[in-house]
């Protein structure tokens, strides 16, 4: 098992006597390219942790440690993409406001996708989480955001994401941002039925509709 091979085990079982962050920086010294480490370690790694949870393999315990253990390896990974980005190797794509709607208090993937977002050229603003429509419009006009990215995991809450899409529409600013959504139990109908601009299933397609929709409004 190569290094690389060894990091995406180690997201995946979170066994606690390896270490990520030396596995990491191991692989940095190595001369691996940073990329690589990202996509086929950490990012195969918290892929099949997500398909294991998924299927009810395992239990949100183990996904909350196997997120911080990928946490851990992008922070050790981060300055190597900071200075691909100085050095104009990774495309400036556009800034998105990012948090989890008002009444939600789960933030694992909603991190995942800011630390993704980030990585791959975003300039990302996190709000955290339980954050009412007003303010993800405030930040959105203070920062001259592109995107205004929501976050939901309860059913419960997901009707606060359209919130956000009528705060727009009241301040005369809907055609101003796009708005993504993402959650566990967010789908495309939903998406469609309240008008948001698109919906990223993962941390992937997030970023990927991210890049496509900022290339467009280009």
């Amino acid at each position: 098992m190569d290094i690389i091979e060894m990091i995406a085990a180690t997201v995946i079982d979170w066994d606690r006597e390896k270490s990520i962050k030396e596995l990491v920086s191991n692989a940095l010294a190595q001369d691996l390219d940073p990329t690589d480490i990202l996509e086929n370690g950490l990012r195969k790694g918290i892929d099949i942790v997500g398909q294991k949870f998924e299927q009810m393999e395992i239990f949100l315990p183990e996904m909350v440690r196997s997120a911080d253990a990928m946490m851990v390896g992008v922070d050790v990974l981060r300055p190597s993409f900071e200075a691909m980005k100085n050095e104009s190797s990774i495309k400036k794509e556009g800034t998105i406001v990012i948090g989890t709607v008002h009444h939600d208090l789960h933030d694992i993937g909603k991190n995942i996708v800011s630390t993704f977002l980030e990585i791959s050229g975003f300039e990302v603003y996190d709000l955290g989480l339980d954050i009412p429509a007003a303010d993800f419009v405030d930040k959105a006009e203070e920062k001259g955001a592109d995107i205004i990215a929501l976050s939901a995991l309860l059913s419960t809450t997901i009707p606060y994401m359209r919130d956000v899409i009528d705060e727009l529409n009241h301040r005369g600013l809907r055609s101003k941002y796009l708005v993504i959504v993402g959650g566990g139990i967010i789908t495309q109908e939903f998406a469609d039925e309240i008008g948001a601009d698109g919906y990223g299933k993962d941390f992937t397609a997030a970023v990927q509709i991210s890049k496509e929709l900022v290339e467009v409004r280009r």
